[in-house]
């Protein structure tokens, strides 16, 4: 069984969440992770995505949910 991979997030980085939708370089920030970690947790359907002309984005909803079920908040 695969480990869920904690986050530490400060709760100011959560301010992003009220967009609507994120780009990849807010979400990789957001959560930490690299590109391609992204990119690869698209592949796998980790995390919801669309694509539009010459960009992929994020619902916040998704990222938020992603969070949540992640999230350890720091004091």
């Amino acid at each position: 069984m695969a480990s869920k991979r904690l986050l530490v997030v400060p709760s100011a980085d959560l301010s992003l969440v009220k967009q609507s939708y994120l780009t990849s370089e807010e979400v990789c920030a957001l959560i930490r992770v690299s590109p391609k970690t992204l990119q690869r947790m698209r592949k796998e359907r980790k995390i919801m995505f669309m694509r539009r002309p010459g960009r992929v984005i994020f619902p916040a909803t998704e990222v938020a949910r992603y969070i949540k079920d992640r999230l350890v908040l720091a004091a």
